[in-house]
């Protein structure tokens, strides 16, 4: 189930972007190292965490999943993606990959703080001419090529391949599914009041005996229709 923690800090009290990464190392202490490995190569975190501030204090919002939260990813594969269900329920972890609902100013400036803080921009000019650079790509595919949606789902796609290149890589078997509705999950995480929507999922754990497809040939074109040599 998702679950929301919010702790109030009064802005006397100094907080920032370091301060919030003291949670990454106390939860990742806490989860299967195996697990915690492959979170680290994919860059992933079993959270999402988040400051505002209120007129009166600054509230740290914290929002992660426990083991509930695979029956609520259930639902979204019944009827028609009733196929999927046992491989979400029966596998060690799932991971949902979502877009956000729209590209807002404000995530923006949240992605360009973040590179601040990162030292990838290291002064105000090189600040600026990111900012300009990204709401230049972000206004062509808004309102030119009118594609926004399909354009930040490209990213994630790209993000996927990451997740599925780490699993192998730690001999974590890797099941990416597109067979949910999304209607039902975004209702059931409360995606769509968070700003996002679902976009794919991942389902991680290793092989069962019992599947079919363990027996069966791989079938794959062969690399003269796949590729072209110029």
């Amino acid at each position: 189930m998702l679950t929301k923690l919010e702790i109030k800090i009064e802005k006397n009290e100094e907080i920032n972007l370091n301060t919030m990464s003291l949670f990454q190392g106390v939860l990742m202490e806490r989860i299967d190292r195996e697990y915690g490995n492959f979170l680290h190569i994919s860059n992933l975190k079993p959270y999402t965490q988040s400051l505002s501030i209120e007129r009166d204090c600054i509230k740290w919002i914290i929002t992660t999943l426990y083991d509930e939260a695979k029956e609520k990813i259930s639902k979204s594969t019944e009827g028609f993606y009733e196929s999927n269900k046992d491989k979400v329920l029966e596998c060690s972890h799932v991971i949902v990959l979502c877009i956000k609902s729209r590209m807002d100013k404000s995530h923006l400036n949240k992605m360009i703080e973040q590179e601040v803080h990162d030292c990838r921009i290291l002064n105000d000019k090189n600040k600026s001419i990111r900012e300009m650079v990204c709401k230049n790509y972000i206004n062509i595919h808004k309102y030119d090529l009118k594609d926004e949606q399909h354009w930040m789902e490209k990213q994630v796609y790209l993000n996927l391949g990451n997740i599925l290149l780490g699993a192998e890589l730690l001999e974590i078997d890797a099941l990416p599914m597109e067979g949910f509705n999304k209607q039902v999950l975004d209702k059931e995480l409360n995606l769509r009041e968070q700003g996002y929507l679902s976009s794919v999922m991942v389902a991680l754990g290793y092989k069962s005996n019992d599947d079919f497809n363990l027996s069966l040939p791989k079938s794959r074109f062969s690399k003269e229709d796949i590729f072209t040599i110029l």
